[in-house]
């Protein structure tokens, strides 16, 4: 047992046990490397993580969220059920990246596939299933799940042309819209 007060032992222990995870875990569908940072800072984070990333752009708001599944609706936000489904099986370590414009404001998102896929375990995502979709044979999804934006991570972004968004959302909003 060593002293838990050995900084300096601790913060060597560390770097071998970073070594060893670098050396032997591998993140299924994910990469890692040693940050340049590091090299100056020994208490710097450990590693960066790429991963596999789903881009998804919200427009417009789920009119009916509240209504049907009880989600205001400026917080409810939709993902394929089928894009589910199958990027479980093929990047199991995905995440969704949500861009939401409701009117031509910018949030950004993220959810894990394992937090997507927990929130429709425990019913706190819904299942829509688009009426004029059941017989679709051009490859639209029959349904979404419907998920509250409160329930996804907020994350630390910049947005160097907020314009090109507002033209984005000016620009693509549905007949419905």
């Amino acid at each position: 047992m060593h002293d838990p007060q050995d900084k300096s032992y601790w913060v060597k222990r560390g770097q071998e046990l970073e070594k060893l995870f670098h050396e032997t875990v591998h993140i299924v569908g994910c990469a890692s490397s040693f940050p340049t940072a590091k090299i100056d800072d020994p208490y710097g984070h450990d590693f960066l993580l790429t991963r596999p990333m789903d881009l998804k752009v919200q427009i417009e708001p789920f009119r009916k969220a509240y209504e049907l599944y009880k989600i205001p609706v400026e917080y409810a936000i939709s993902i394929n059920k089928k894009d589910l489904t199958r990027y479980t099986d093929l990047y199991p370590n995905i995440v969704f990246v949500i861009v939401v414009l409701f009117e031509g404001e910018v949030e950004i998102r993220q959810m894990t596939i394992q937090r997507a896929r927990a929130l429709v375990a425990k019913g706190l995502a819904h299942e829509h299933f688009y009426k004029n979709r059941q017989k679709d044979l051009s490859g639209n999804a029959a349904s979404s799940f419907i998920f509250d934006l409160r329930d996804l991570d907020e994350i630390a972004v910049s947005v160097s042309d907020r314009e090109k968004w507002s033209e984005v959302y000016g620009t693509t909003k549905t007949r419905e819209g």
